[in-house]
């Protein structure tokens, strides 16, 4: 299994080489969706990230809530 800041990393769900940015699902902000699964979008659940579809085996999937977990407030980086 993968780490990532000593947390380990799930890395048995498809892989992604990018994703495209598109309007929010939730009709603001913007979705990401992934380019070699467009049914998938990054998803923010249970505090953690997640390639997602909508419905599915795992609990990311999950239908409730994913229109607001897949869409983001994209703003401008902070500034030190």
């Amino acid at each position: 299994m993968s780490t990532c800041h000593g947390q380990p990393v799930r890395n048995d769900w498809p892989r992604a080489t990018g994703h495209r940015a598109g309007h929010g699902k939730s009709g603001t902000g913007t979705s990401f969706a992934s380019y070699n699964y467009p049914t998938r979008y990054l998803r923010h659940y249970d505090h953690d990230l997640y390639m997602a579809s909508n419905g599915g085996a795992d609990a990311f999937d999950s239908s409730t809530s994913r229109t607001a977990d897949v869409t983001w407030a994209v703003a401008a980086p902070w500034a030190p």
